[in-house]
Formats: C-alpha cells, structure tokens, sequence
C-alpha cells in the first residue's frame, strides 16, 4: 500500500516541520465559579449537539412501534 510519504512529488519543502518545543497548555483558572461556568457551558454545547438525534431516533422508532402494532 502506498502512502504520502511514499509520493516522489511531495518535496521536504512542502512538509511542515514539527514544532521545537511542545505547545503550552492554556491557563486555566482554578476558580470555582470560573470553572462552574465553563463546565455548564460544555455540557450545554454537548447537549445541543447530542439530545436532538437522540430524540429523532426514540421518537422515529416509536412512531415505527405505534403505526406497526394492531389496531385491535
């Protein structure tokens, strides 16, 4: 199996060099509240983007249930 790194074209000043040193961390404030507020606002960005599939999936599958099931 062939590669990138296997491409003659791709010259060594086309590859972007690994930085000398590794990136810092951000500081992070040890606040409580400061903290508080970040983990509220990950957690509701989290949800956003996760509880409306879910919902879909439970409702679609319900509605599958509901209309699949006998009148009597």
């Amino acid at each position: 199996m062939s590669t990138v790194w296997d491409d003659p074209e791709l010259g060594e000043e086309e590859v972007t060099p690994l930085p000398e040193k590794p990136l810092a961390a951000p500081e992070i404030s040890l606040n409580p509240e400061h903290l508080e507020r970040l983990a509220a606002e990950i957690i509701e960005r989290v949800a956003r983007q996760i509880v409306p599939d879910i919902a879909e999936r439970i409702i679609r599958e319900e509605l599958a249930r509901l209309t699949a099931e006998d009148p009597e």
